[in-house]
């Protein structure tokens, strides 16, 4: 893997190869995560409008958070369920 990690899909998502804690992890997909990054996305374009009023950068955090909402809208409940469940139990 020549320190790269396992090979993911692209999808959407934002993949890690770490988990918050640190540890490596095979399943690159953090979905909490990615939830998390969406309402941090839009929070940050919110406040980038607000504070240095560069819309072109909010636009891209806007854009960024929209791409991983619809790929986590995309993915079937139970896939969602699976992988949440593996994360648990390791």
């Amino acid at each position: 893997m020549a320190g790269y990690g396992y090979p993911v899909k692209p999808n959407g998502l934002i993949c890690s190869m770490f988990r918050p804690s640190d540890d490596a992890t095979i399943y690159a997909y953090l979905i909490p995560s990615n939830f998390f990054a969406v309402i941090s996305l839009r929070q940050a374009a919110e406040m980038v409008k607000a504070i240095s009023k560069d819309n072109s950068l909010a636009a891209e955090l806007d854009a960024l958070a929209h791409e991983v909402d619809a790929a986590l809208k995309n993915m079937p409940l139970q896939h969602i369920r699976l992988l949440v469940r593996s994360m648990l139990l390791k």
